[in-house]
């Protein structure tokens, strides 16, 4: 695959604030900084947090660690998580 086709899987912030597609963006790049913060809380603990494409229906977010995965419903679930592990969310 070259790099000229490649598509986003998730927002993508350009100088207009519109993804390439053409929508705008709005609080996907809020949403976007949030979850990069609680990422990388959660990789200080040990744990691998990831979440579904906006692009393919209502957001779903998993944790894993050792081989287990939870699922966590929302961010709300999310930032519950973090807070329980002993980050500050």
């Amino acid at each position: 695959m070259t790099e000229t086709n490649k598509k986003p899987t998730e927002c993508v912030n350009t100088s207009a604030g519109m993804t390439e597609q053409g929508q705008i963006l709005g609080a996907c790049s809020a949403n976007d900084k949030e979850f990069s913060t609680l990422r990388a809380q959660a990789a200080l603990r040990g744990h691998g947090l990831h979440r579904s494409s906006p692009q393919d229906g209502p957001v779903i977010y998993w944790v894993t660690r050792w081989g287990v995965t939870r699922d966590l419903p929302n961010i709300d679930a999310v930032r519950a998580f973090i807070r329980q592990i002993g980050c500050k969310a």
